[in-house]
């Protein structure tokens, strides 16, 4: 690979880190992503361009130094990803010659001897130009992506109105009236799930499906208020590890109209004692620092 190859690539290998940084919150080099990372990127990618890479590719050209430079038509998708027409436009915006010709562009040859041309070919040509224009915005109007959220590893569908979804900052706990827009910035929430983050695609389409992964520590929670165990001091340990030390934990009681603060001893207390006091626990909502459960609420389903 040339020295100017290799810098290019480089380059949109920084572009492609800064990207998923705004749009799935992603900061860190693409060396130290996580396998959760690069499939919450895949899914993002096949959003907004209709295809994506696979792991084994990621692996290859991302967390290592691959000697080749990738096939032309994944550098473009990578370059339309970051906001550029292709690759060959993504090298020339940074001072680059084109890696392969364009076929979008065609040299101009100028006749010897110009023959007048008729102004009533501008004028047909500006009405078909308006005709177009009106008609594209009046179908685009009422319009909008169907958007589908979907477990993703057992693909089954959630329903929206068990997900707290935010549009360019307005909350929705009902999605289903909502016309996604290109461009919108959505964030999802859910009790069970990992907070989600993506961009509406530009690209015109029938539906949109989001995939969400499970939290670990939120199943572990459920699991652990809704099943007995022998060895209590290894739950102990489990949820001292999974827990920040300087954790807030509170518990709505809905009966009551109010709401309990718990710090962590007193929370792991509460869960482990024989007689399960927190018996049937579900989450509403988690957040997490130095990937320790931070901020956890919850309540206890007195109905099951």
């Amino acid at each position: 690979m040339a020295l100017d190859d290799r810098r290019f690539f480089d380059e949109l290998k920084q572009a492609v880190a800064q990207t998923a940084a705004e749009r799935l919150g992603i900061h860190k080099p693409l060396d130290g992503w996580s396998v959760n990372d690069i499939r919450d990127f895949q899914a993002d990618l096949e959003a907004q361009c209709r295809s994506t890479v696979s792991e084994k590719w990621f692996y290859t050209h991302f967390k290592n130094a691959h000697p080749r430079l990738p096939r032309i038509d994944v550098l473009n998708l990578l370059a339309e990803y970051v906001g550029e027409k292709n690759y060959d436009a993504f090298v020339f915006s940074r001072g680059g010659m084109a890696v392969s010709a364009s076929p979008d562009v065609a040299p101009v040859h100028y006749p010897a001897s110009r023959r007048l041309v008729s102004p009533w070919r501008f004028i047909a040509l500006a009405v078909a130009v308006l005709l177009g224009v009106a008609g594209f915005m009046y179908i685009n109007q009422d319009t909008a992506p169907r958007v589908v959220f979907v477990d993703a590893y057992t693909r089954d569908e959630l329903q929206s109105r068990s997900l707290m979804i935010t549009v360019n900052r307005h909350q929705y706990s009902d999605f289903s009236s909502v016309k996604l827009r290109p461009g919108d910035s959505i964030t999802v929430d859910a009790p069970l799930y990992k907070q989600r983050r993506f961009v509406a695609p530009e690209q015109r389409t029938d539906s949109v499906i989001i995939e969400l992964y499970p939290d670990d520590y939120a199943l572990m929670l459920t699991y652990f208020s809704r099943s007995k165990t022998d060895d209590i001091e290894r739950r102990r340990a489990q949820l001292l590890e999974a827990i920040h030390p300087e954790a807030r934990i509170f518990q709505s009681h809905p009966e009551y109209e109010g709401i309990e603060l718990l710090n962590r001893e007193e929370f792991i207390d509460r869960l482990l004692l024989p007689i399960q006091s927190l018996q049937n626990l579900d989450v509403q909502h988690i957040e997490y620092r130095d990937k320790q459960i931070f901020r956890l609420q919850f309540t206890q389903n007195v109905s099951k």
